[in-house]
C-alpha cells in the first residue's frame, strides 16, 4: 500500500484485498538478480528465524528447551536415527514447515500450527524420561503437569491480555454508524484502525492512499475506485493528507484525530 495506493477487491464481498492477495499485483523480485538482493534475502532470512523462534518461545518458555533437547538427542548417525528412533520425524517435519516462511515473510498466525507440534516433541522427551528407573508415579505427574503448565501460560496470559481489545475501536464504528451513516467504500491514510472500522461498518476498505500524493493525484485515487468516505487520521506531513476544502468533512470535530470526507458531498 505504500507504493501502490488503494486496492482493488477481489471479489464482490470482500472486505479488503487481503482477503484474497493473489489478485495483487506486485513487481517481481529475485534474491538472484544481484548480489546486494542475494545479501538482503540472507539477512532477511536470519531476521525470520528469529522470529520464528520468539513466536514458539512466545507460546511456551519449554518450547527452546525442546528444541535444544532434540538437537542433543539426534547427535547420532543420521541411519541409526531413522531406523531406530522417532524423534528425527517431528524435527524434520518443523524445520520444513518453518523453512517456508523463513524465506518470504513470517507472522504469528503461520506458525501456531508448530505449537502444537512441539508439545506432542515436548510429551515424547517426557517418555523418554519415563523410562528412567528413578522415576516413579509422582514424579511423572509432576513432570507431566509441569509441562502441561508451560504450555497452559502462554494462551491463558494472551486471552487476558486481549480482553476488551480495540473495544474503543469498535465502540467508535458504531458511532459513525448511527451519527454519521458511515458505509460503503473507505479509505485511508492510515490502514490498521481504518481497516477494523470498515470491518464493523459492514463496509468495504481499500486501503491506505500512497506516500508522497499530491492533492489532485488522491482525489482521481478515490473517485477512480468509487470512495464514499476518506479517513483523516491525526496530523501529519503526509501530503496524503491534503483533501480538498471543497468536500464535506461529516464529523466536525467530534472524534479526536480524525477527519472523515465525505467524496461524494461538495460544499
Amino acid at each position: 500500500m505504500n507504493h501502490q495506493g488503494l486496492l482493488d477487491q477481489p471479489n464482490e464481498t470482500s472486505v479488503f484485498a487481503w482477503e484474497d492477495p493473489s489478485y495483487i499485483e506486485i513487481a517481481e523480485w529475485s534474491p538472484l538478480e544481484s548480489w546486494s538482493s542475494f545479501v538482503y534475502e540472507i539477512k532477511r532470512i536470519k531476521y525470520n528465524i528469529y522470529k520464528i523462534l520468539g513466536i514458539l518461545n512466545s507460546y511456551s518458555g519449554l518450547s527452546n528447551v525442546i528444541l535444544v533437547f532434540y538437537i542433543l538427542f539426534m547427535t547420532r548417525p543420521l541411519r541409526k536415527l531413522i531406523l531406530q528412533d522417532s524423534l528425527i520425524f517431528p524435527a524434520l517435519s518443523l524445520i520444513l514447515y518453518c523453512a517456508g516462511y523463513s524465506i518470504i515473510l513470517v507472522e504469528s498466525r503461520y506458525v501456531w500450527i508448530s505449537n502444537i507440534l512441539l508439545l506432542f516433541m515436548g510429551a515424547h522427551l517426557v517418555n523418554k524420561i519415563y523410562l528412567h528407573k528413578d522415576f516413579n508415579n509422582l514424579r511423572k505427574a509432576m513432570l507431566i503437569l509441569f509441562l502441561s503448565g508451560f504450555f497452559v501460560i502462554g494462551p491463558v496470559k494472551s486471552l487476558k491480555n486481549n480482553i476488551n481489545k480495540q473495544k474503543d475501536v469498535y465502540l467508535l464504528s458504531q458511532e459513525l454508524k448511527r451519527n454519521f451513516g458511515v458505509n460503503g467504500n473507505i479509505a485511508a491514510n492510515k490502514h490498521n484502525t481504518t481497516l477494523y472500522i470498515s470491518y464493523h461498518l459492514g463496509a468495504r476498505y481499500y486501503g491506505q492512499t500512497s506516500r508522497d500524493t499530491i492533492e489532485d493525484e488522491l482525489i482521481a485515487q478515490l473517485r477512480e475506485k468509487n470512495i464514499n468516505y476518506y479517513f483523516v487520521w491525526g496530523e501529519t506531513d503526509c501530503s496524503s493528507n491534503a483533501v480538498s476544502t471543497d468536500y464535506q468533512e461529516i464529523t466536525n470535530g467530534v472524534v479526536p484525530d480524525l477527519q472523515i470526507y465525505s467524496i461524494k458531498s461538495i460544499k
